[in-house]
């Protein structure tokens, strides 16, 4: 995932929070509303495209000239989509690859100092506050085109929040294309993409980061083009079946000392999912990401020095939700 986030934010700045109501939804989703930035600039009204910030921070760039993001009317549905095509440009009298970056959100922070000088700067997620976003979605998914050759990459990440990541605020749920989960270059018919969003506590979150990217990896063919339209969010709450609930063994329960034991040999990814605790007042006393699927056969969950009582445990697992009491005496 820090890699993917890397992509989306180096040499792009970071999101601030803007002043837009919490939502379900993926603001302007369908990038069917635009709005004109300085230099004709066009962009979808509420994200943040490469071209606001190279304009910005550099030499402002020939209109229409080099745009890195424009409207499409290649659509899924609707009137238009963006595209995002990475250029090389010339900035400060050297050519530049320079990737297409389209950011939810309308502000960043970051000087062209810290763009020079030091990339890694514009990598700290911790400057980025986000838009406001309070649900917790299961899945994300759009639709897309990307022309290119097989070594062209595009990519996809999201994170969501709560609090000011430099103090004490922390990653709640966070998604990314993977190796295993490519925007594949080739496609020429739009195609679905979809990307469960993991979650590391049970809290709600109060922003959300979303990037698209491509021409990342600072090489690209003179065709890479990704065209997205209609991102959205499904809402997935359901609880595991009974079968595979039944998988997981919790034991000692109750417990004496509060140390327990999960395991799960039959479907390992149950034992071993993203997991929270809470406490009778509903307060997360624990939490843990994924563990190693080697830790199915015994993985410990500690309580000691907790007060004794009944415990909530909750496994976000692949075949969904599964709850267990915890008795600690």
């Amino acid at each position: 995932m820090k890699n993917h986030l890397r992509t989306l934010l180096c040499a792009a700045g970071l999101l601030y929070a803007g002043e837009a109501a919490a939502q379900t939804a993926v603001p302007n989703a369908g990038f069917e509303t635009w709005e004109t930035r300085p230099l004709n600039n066009e962009r979808p009204q509420g994200w943040l495209t490469a071209d606001d910030i190279l304009n910005q921070l550099l030499t402002p760039l020939t209109p229409n000239a080099t745009r890195l993001v424009t409207k499409s009317t290649d659509t899924h549905a609707g009137s238009f989509a963006a595209q995002l095509t990475p250029k090389t440009i010339t900035t400060l009298f050297i050519a530049r690859p320079v990737p297409s970056i389209l950011l939810l959100g309308d502000r960043f922070r970051v000087t062209i100092d810290e763009l020079l000088t030091n990339p890694e700067a514009v990598a700290d997620i911790s400057r980025s506050r986000g838009v406001p976003y309070t649900a917790r979605p299961a899945q994300l998914t759009f639709w897309y085109k990307f022309a290119g050759i097989s070594t062209d990459q595009a990519q996809v990440a999201l994170a969501l929040s709560k609090g000011n990541l430099k103090n004490g605020g922390f990653i709640v749920g966070a998604a990314s294309s993977t190796t295993t989960n490519l925007i594949t270059p080739g496609t020429t018919t739009y195609k679905q993409f979809s990307v469960p969003i993991t979650y590391t506590s049970t809290e709600a979150p109060d922003s959300l980061r979303l990037g698209f990217s491509v021409g990342g990896n600072q090489v690209f063919s003179s065709s890479a083009a990704l065209t997205i339209d209609d991102v959205s969010f499904s809402f997935t709450t359901a609880n595991a079946s009974p079968a595979v609930a039944a998988t997981l063994s919790v034991y000692p329960n109750p417990s004496s000392n509060g140390v327990f034991s999960l395991a799960s040999l039959q479907k390992a990814s149950v034992a071993t999912a993203p997991l929270s605790v809470t406490d009778a007042l509903g307060k997360v006393v624990l939490q843990q990401a994924a563990a190693p699927a080697s830790a199915a056969n015994g993985r410990q969950l500690d309580l000691r020095g907790k007060p004794a009582g009944v415990y909530l445990l909750r496994l976000d697992t692949p075949e969904g939700v599964v709850v267990r009491k915890l008795q600690l005496q």
